[in-house]
This record gives structure tokens, C-alpha cells and sequence, in this order.
């Protein structure tokens, strides 16, 4: 039989063809639809009460939908030309549902993804013919305002006698996958391994450069109660799988004369205090379906509560799950890749990157020595700090083998440095490497020479690998440095990365500083101690750099690339404690702690635990203050004179 289920009419620009159908004159000579899968241009059901025309109005289309299965399907619509041209393809998703009573069903209603249960008789209408049994029911669904992810359709009629029946769940994705050619898309629940690309459970979509609003209609009947996760990709027709989404979701059933559920993540917020879950009230309610929002949540496990509450007012237990929340979002921390066979998590070619949450137009340059003329598949994969992504891969062919062994550099973590700065590397090293190898990281002079290379880093392994490197001190400016990785058993000298570094060299304040007060509160004037004259930026960590009291402060200065350099500057009392490590004369650098005889600035302490005693006996000598301790005494012989050159109060206390 035939019903024309929603009476929907066709104004042009409804369904997008005002641009597409009445430009150039062009006259519109045919229009056809199709249910879920795509027969190819020409070949679905045509639409035959049409008038050719540049814009067709008020179309009124009958669709068949008696062979169809009760549950969620597309249909899909375009229109051609009289130039062989055919519209993009309009889709809509509908329900088709056989209601069935021992009395007459008088009313049908249905509502989407509601946090609150909108109650009986509110929900959204659907128009019928009363009767017994209530076939072929064609309910259109617009998804255009749902947002990405897992949905729920209820669906529920109501007898003459004003009894209502359960409510009916669908479950369905809408995702939107990145635009490109979209030629196919698939998904697959719960696996443990992913079943491959390609071999997964396809879902008929319409190819074109961007497929929007897919909707995926999921039985869920089957699934066990517990936290389940569903995975959806895209082809495009170069044969580039997108990465894959992941979208988790719990499956319930509650029971108990049921008036409320709520749930809520690791810690009990108090009862009726959780997260809503919209229900019908009743006996038991099956099929209970969330869509889980873990992004806020911890990395690590997590527990997820569940609880329902009967028309009674009592709460029952509250059910558990533990799970780990490894969503894809996060830091990309580690990327690597393969060919053909996975050698495990962790143990690809590895590829050098700073973390980032986005990896946008990367260039790798991947060796493809030792691989045997035919096609192969290079496989790629990313790690954050919540796990490793799905596996992704594409093909290719090999015209001519290239022998081994060879090493390159495949990515550099910074392109542009500073002298002295730090970043890592990675290399791919094809061939086989002895036990005690050595790869080494070299740095070819400004112009790429590789004459007399700078060793930056070094790493003992046998396989290819990530080096961390530092470079030289100083180096003068250039644009063209290149970078490569030679072995020393086998002895290989590898080839340089494709893309030049960038090296600038650094300022160079000078040593570190002390300088000293003699007085506790007195200050020190640090400006003179450096110069910073054609320095971009110089700045004191000292809040008055003309004056500054006893402490430790830092000089930072950069010139016109960033590039910097740092001098430390301490302001203290010189104090310095007799030790007669070598002598008991005076005027001995060695018998003091300062390794340095003492001046009219240094706040002196004789301890009379020394190993020899201070005598003073070829020359005057001057200190700002004298503290003798544990017994210790200082003799002046020959003459000699030792001036107390200031009135400190107080006195240091010693080191």
C-alpha cells in the first residue's frame, strides 16, 4: 500500500534547489527518491505528477514504505535537468512504526532526547486514523537542531479507553564528518579491536563533498546493560579514512514502580540532586540510554551512579560502574607510524612533536627503503595523556625497491632557535643495527655544510628513535642549518631532514656577580654590573635595580629574535670564619672560609676551634667588624695593626 505520510510539499528553495535548478535557464524534467540505500543517478523511484519547469512548487510525492521494517529510515530525494544534471540529494529521516491494541488507538505521540519526561498527552502529535491496528505509521524527524552524538526517539499511543502503551525507544547517532568526497562511512560497537577499515557495519549515506546531519539508526536490544561506546568513520574518494568518533553511552533497565532516575559521576551530589534521566513512569523501564559527557572528567578511572526513585518517594540502591575515561581529547603528546604489520603501542617509527590538541598539516618525510615493489599500507596513530587514538592508515604503491640501509630525519620539534636551546628529533633508520650502535645527531654549519658537523645529541639503540639535542653555546645567525643522524655499528651516515633550521645567536651578559654592603638594610646599585646597551629587552627581577637590599636578583635580556640571556646578581655581607687550614698567619687566602683574605668590608669570626690559631705578623690588616667565638683570639705581633673600619649593629651571625 501507499501512504503519503506527511503530505510534504516541494517549494524549491526548501530543499536547496532554488540555486541549483533555476540557474541558466535550465528546466527541471524529473524527480526521484529512494529509502536508505542509493541505486545510482536515474535508477531510484521516480516521481511522475511533475510539470518540467525551471522551479518546481508544491510538490506532493508518495512514498512506499510497506516493505519497509518497523524502525528508523532515510529517504532521499534530488531532481534533474535537462542537461543530464542532477541536484544534490535532500534527505529525511522518519519513523515507521505498526501499532497494534485490542482497542482503538486514538492517538499517537513521540519527543526526542527530553531531560524531563514531558508526561502523557504532551508530547509532540502524530496524525492517524483511529483503528485497531495502525500500520505504516510514517513519522518525519527533523534533526537539523540536535547536536552530534547518541539520541533517543519515544514513541507511545493511546486506546479509546484513555490507556497509554510503553513507550518505544529508538536509539540513533547524527554525526557530521569532515567534508571531502565522502564515498562511504561505518561504524561498530564495543570492540575490543577494531574490526578494520572497511570491514565494519556500513552506513548508506548519499557521496558528496560533505555529508551533514548523518543519522544511524541502532539497535540496542541486544547490548548488555552496563557502558558501551560507539565508533563512526568516513572514506573520502582519494581513500582517506577520517579519524574515528567515539561516542559513549550507558545501557540500563530499571524496575520498580518508577516515578524518577537520576545519575551522577564519582561523587553523590545527595539524592534528587543528580543528573535528571528522562523515563516514562511505570513498572520497569527498559532500555534506559545516556549519552555520557565524560570531557570534564578526570583522566584515569572514573565511576558512573545510577539510582531511580518510585512513586512512593523511596530511593532504591544505586548501581555502579567503573570505566576509564580515555577520552581522544587532551594533548597529542606522541605520534607514530608503520607499514603493513603493527609492531604494538608505542614500538612504530616514532615522529618528533611538541604536545598540541591539533595536528594540522604536518609534513612527514617517510623512508620507504627495503619495501618490496607492490602496494602497501602506512599505518598512523596518535597518543595523549588519555591513550591512544584509533589506528589510521592509507595506501600505496612502491614502483622500484630503494635498498638499505638509510637513515632520515623525520620531523624536528623547532624550526627556528636560539644558541643554546633545546629541542628533539626523530629519525627512521632502515637496515640492521648492531648491539652497541650509536646514533649521533649532527648540526651542519650555517651554510648546510656538513665539512665539520656538531654533534647535538647521541642515543645507544638499535632502532629508529627520538633524540634529545642542545646546541652549542653560540652559533652564528643563519637560515639554511641542517640537521642529520649517522650510526656507528652498522657505520651509516644518514641524509638530512627535508625542511632547513633557523638558528640566531644569543646575547652574552657575562659571568654571574657578587657584590657586597657591609651593613644589614643597606643597598647595592646593580645597573653598572652589565651592559645592555642594543639589547631588545632587559629586565631586573629587583624592584629598584639602583638600589637593592642583601638578595639574589636576575637579569634577562633578549635581542630582536627572542633569543635571550640571563646573569644572576647577589647582594650580600662579606663574612668570613678563620679555619688555619694551612698557617696561622693572617694574610693566608687558604685559612679562610672565603678562600680570600679579608678587607675593610668583611665581617670577620675567629673560632677558637680552628685548627691552628690567627697571628698577625708581616702586614697591618683591616675588617669591618671582629667576632672571636668559642675562645678564639687573634695576636698581633711585630707591630702590626688590625683597623675595625665600620659600627655595624647587628652583627652577621656567621655562615
Amino acid at each position: 500500500m501507499k501512504k503519503k505520510y506527511w503530505g510534504w510539499l516541494l517549494p524549491a528553495c526548501t530543499l536547496l534547489f532554488c540555486s541549483m535548478l533555476a540557474v541558466g535557464q535550465n528546466t527541471i524534467n524529473s524527480l526521484e527518491y529512494f529509502v536508505d540505500t542509493d541505486p545510482g543517478f536515474g535508477k531510484a523511484a521516480a516521481v511522475s505528477n511533475i510539470t518540467p519547469a525551471a522551479v518546481l512548487n508544491n510538490i506532493s510525492v508518495e512514498v512506499d514504505i510497506a516493505g519497509l521494517a518497523d524502525g528508523l529510515h532515510n529517504v532521499y530525494f534530488r531532481s534533474g535537468n535537462n542537461n543530464g544534471r542532477w541536484s544534490i540529494t535532500s534527505r529525511l529521516l522518519f519513523l515507521k512504526q505498526t501499532v497494534s491494541s485490542p482497542n482503538l488507538v486514538t492517538k499517537l505521540e513521540y519527543y526526542l532526547d527530553n531531560i524531563s519526561e514531558p508526561g502523557f498527552g504532551n508530547a509532540t502529535n502524530i496524525p492517524i486514523t483511529s483503528g485497531s491496528m495502525v500500520q505504516d505509521v510514517a513519522l518525519p524527524i527533523d534533526v537539523n537542531s540536535l547536536s552530534i552524538g547518541v539520541h533517543r526517539l519515544l514513541v507511545r499511543s493511546r486506546d479509546e479507553q484513555g490507556r497509554w502503551s510503553m513507550t518505544n525507544r529508538w536509539m540513533f547517532v547524527k554525526d557530521k564528518p569532515v567534508g571531502g568526497d565522502v564515498v562511504k562511512m561505518e561504524y561498530f560497537l564495543d570492540n575490543i579491536t577494531d574490526p578494520g577499515f572497511g570491514n565494519a557495519t556500513n552506513i548508506p549515506i548519499t557521496k558528496g563533498a560533505m555529508v551533514n546531519d548523518v543519522v544511524v539508526p541502532l539497535n540496542i536490544a541486544t547490548l548488555s546493560n552496563g557502558i558501551h561506546r560507539l565508533y563512526v568513520r568516513s572514506l573520502d574518494i582519494n581513500g582517506h579514512w577520517s579519524l574515528t568518533n567515539r561516542v559513549l553511552f550507558l545501557k540500563d533497565t530499571l524496575g520498580g514502580n518508577l516515578a524518577k532516575a537520576e545519575y551522577f559521576f564519582n561523587t553523590d551530589p545527595g539524592f534528587g540532586n543528580g543528573t535528571n534521566i528522562a523515563i516514562t513512569p511505570g513498572a520497569t523501564v527498559n532500555d534506559v540510554l545516556l549519552n555520557l559527557n565524560t570531557g570534564s572528567l578526570p583522566t584515569g578511572l572514573n565511576n558512573l551512579y545510577v539510582r531511580s526513585q518510585n512513586a512512593n518517594g523511596s530511593w532504591g540502591l544505586t548501581n555502579k560502574w567503573l570505566f576509564w575515561n580515555d577520552g581522544r581529547s587532551g594533548n597529542v603528546t606522541q605520534v607514530e607510524y608503520f607499514y603493513n604489520t603493527d609492531p604494538g603501542f608505542g614500538n612504530g617509527i616514532p615522529v618528533a612533536i611538541n604536545a598540541t590538541t591539533m595536528l594540522a598539516d604536518y609534513l612527514v618525510p617517510v623512508n620507504v627503503t627495503g619495501l618490496t615493489v607492490g602496494q602497501h599500507i602506512l599505518y598512523l596513530r596518535t597518543r595523549s595523556e588519555r591513550g591512544w587514538s584509533i589506528t589510521n592508515k592509507d595506501t600505496f604503491q612502491v614502483t622500484q625497491t630503494v635498498a638499505t640501509p638509510l637513515i632520515n630525519v623525520n620531523s624536528v620539534t623547532s624550526k627556528v632557535n636560539c644558541a643554546w636551546g633545546a629541542f628533539r628529533i626523530s629519525f627512521h633508520a632502515t637496515g640492521t643495527y648492531n648491539t652497541g650502535n650509536r646514533f649521533t645527531v649532527q648540526l651542519s654549519d650555517k651554510d648546510g655544510s656538513f665539512a665539520s658537523p656538531i654533534t647535538i645529541g647521541d642515543t645507544l639503540t638499535t632502532r629508529s628513535s627520538e633524540v634529545y639535542c642542545l646546541l652549542p653555546t653560540h652559533l652564528p645567525d643563519g637560515d639554511n642549518y641542517r640537521i642529520r643522524v649517522v650510526s656507528s655499528n652498522q657505520v651509516v651516515t644518514g641524509i638530512s631532514g627535508i625542511d632547513a633550521i633557523t638558528i640566531h645567536d644569543r646575547p652574552e651578559l657575562g659571568a654571574d656577580t657578587t657584590s657586597y654592603i657591609v651593613c644589614q638594610g643597606e643597598t647595592y646599585n646593580l645597573v653598572p654590573l652589565y651592559s645592555t646597551a642594543g639589547y631588545t629587552t632587559a629586565d631586573w627581577s629587583a624592584s629598584n635595580p639602583s638600589a637593592a637590599p642583601a638578595g639574589t636578583y636576575s637579569l634577562i635580556v633578549s635581542n630582536i629574535y627572542g633569543c635571550r640571556d640571563t646573569a644572576l646578581a647577589t647582594v650580600k655581607q662579606d663574612v668570613a670564619v678563620w679555619t688555619g687550614a694551612v698557617s696561622k698567619n693572617w694574610h693566608t687566602p687558604g685559612n679562610w672560609s672565603t678562600n680570600r683574605i679579608p678587607n675593610e668590608k668583611t665581617h670577620v669570626i675567629i673560632d677558637g676551634a680552628a685548627i691552628n690559631s690567627c697571628e698577625m705578623t708581616d702586614n697591618d690588616g683591616a675588617a669591618a667588624s671582629v667576632q672571636m667565638r668559642s675562645s678564639g683570639s687573634i695576636k698581633l705581633l711585630n707591630g702590626r695593626k688590625l683597623m675595625i673600619e665600620a659600627t655595624c649593629n647587628p652583627l652577621p651571625s656567621g655562615l
